[in-house]
């Protein structure tokens, strides 16, 4: 059969293009759609979306063949669909480590990597993540409690800003210089109970490290009408009930308007990672300080780690630690602080966080007891709490609060 001329030069078009685009004897190399990491916060600010979406494109283009799908949920439904859906690498406070079933090991993945980098993790946050001999997830966020207060109300008041070193005595002193009446008819506490936690508890971990190290993270050993429990609880409440530094419980609850929010409040409990109103609707117009807690019987404060952990069923485990270890080389994505000492050194760290505040917020950081919420703990924490307001809203005694909060605890099974 003879072909048209046409037909004939089509072919060898084609020909000629199918040897152009191939090379010399080569084969076409099929371009390849590359492999997405699904990586999920999990019960943390919405703001930590778009830093993880910055370095997920930072980690794309170090990393053509691998991208990074960054998604949140909350609530034990979210976490378990995400999984479900084949999450590869989980975002969440330490103690949500336990709502995710298995966990894969990071030993294979850390024993390919120089033996300094797991040196140079704070030891407390690596003592945090072993299991049974194994580091179920890596350090990734550091969160410290610390008392913030706003320098406008101090310099109006022509009072001294708190200085590091001082004591609850010092904490009360400042706070009674500074509780006003105001021109409404309320008046201007000198302190104010944020919802950070419950304001207490920083006061009765000062006392209980004292004794017993961390055992009130621990609370097998603790007992909430012991004698260090009795001091920081006394101390608390006298600040409503006999100093008048600190409104009351019903008085919080009748507040329509954030008085720290407003600029309204001497001194407050918060989080390092409010700084300026950085977790809040509204930011802070008033010029703030920061400073550790008043020291008790010791100077320590409460810190919360977040983590990054490689689930069992994800597919892919040596792509998700590529992606967690591409994350610990850096800081910007941390609400609070990193856990590494080399990033906590960085210099760049510190003027982020402003030179007045970085020196403080370090050393809170290494000072702070960590703590894990556990099930058990939530048993104390209910009582002690109900102990408080039986003292704030029901004048019971301090002592007698405390032995009932410890007999409840016991029939919860604490």
């Amino acid at each position: 059969m003879k072909w048209p001329r046409r037909i004939l030069w089509i072919v060898a078009i084609v020909l000629l293009l199918g040897v152009l685009i191939t090379g010399c004897g080569g084969q076409a190399t099929p371009t390849m759609e590359p492999r997405t990491v699904q990586f999920l916060i999990y019960e943390l600010p919405a703001g930590l979306l778009a830093p993880y979406r910055r370095l997920a494109e930072e980690f794309h283009v170090a990393h053509p063949e691998l991208s990074v799908e960054v998604k949140a949920a909350s609530g034990s439904a979210g976490l378990r669909s995400a999984l479900d859906t084949g999450t590869d690498v989980v975002l969440s406070w330490s103690w949500a480590l336990n709502e995710m079933g298995e966990l894969r090991p990071l030993d294979p993945f850390l024993e390919t990597e120089p033996s300094g980098f797991l040196q140079d993790y704070l030891p407390a946050a690596l003592d945090a993540v072993h299991y049974q001999g194994q580091i179920i997830a890596l350090p990734a966020d550091l969160d410290v409690l610390v008392l913030y207060f706003n320098k406008d109300l101090f310099d109006q008041a022509l009072i001294p800003y708190p200085a590091p070193g001082w004591t609850w005595n010092d904490f009360v002193t400042l706070a009674q210089s500074v509780t006003q009446p105001l021109a409404n008819g309320a008046i201007q506490y000198g302190f104010y109970p944020s919802d950070a936690l419950p304001a207490y508890l920083p006061f009765v971990a000062q006392e209980m490290a004292a004794l017993w190290g961390d055992d009130l993270l621990s609370p097998q050993a603790l007992r909430l009408d012991s004698e260090p429990v009795v001091r920081a609880i006394q101390w608390y409440t006298d600040l409503v009930l006999v100093h008048r530094v600190m409104p009351t419980p019903a008085e919080v609850q009748r507040q329509t308007t954030d008085p720290i929010a407003l600029g309204r409040a001497p001194m407050w409990l918060g989080w390092m990672s409010e700084r300026g109103g950085r977790l809040s609707t509204i930011e802070w117009k008033f010029r703030w300080g920061a400073i550790p807690l008043p020291q008790g019987s010791t100077d320590r404060t409460i810190s919360i780690m977040a983590t990054y952990a490689i689930p069992f069923s994800s597919s892919q485990p040596e792509n998700a630690w590529r992606w967690i270890r591409f994350l610990a080389d850096h800081f910007e994505q941390n609400s609070g602080l990193p856990a590494r000492q080399s990033l906590l050194r960085d210099p760049k760290l510190r003027q982020s966080l402003g030179e007045e505040q970085a020196e403080m917020f370090l050393q809170a950081v290494r000072k702070g007891i960590l703590a894990s919420p556990t099930p058990q703990f939530e048993i104390y924490a209910a009582a002690l709490d109900q102990a408080v307001r039986d003292i704030l809203e029901r004048g019971q005694p301090v002592e007698e609060a405390l032995r009932n909060a410890q007999r409840r605890a016991e029939a919860a099974g604490g």
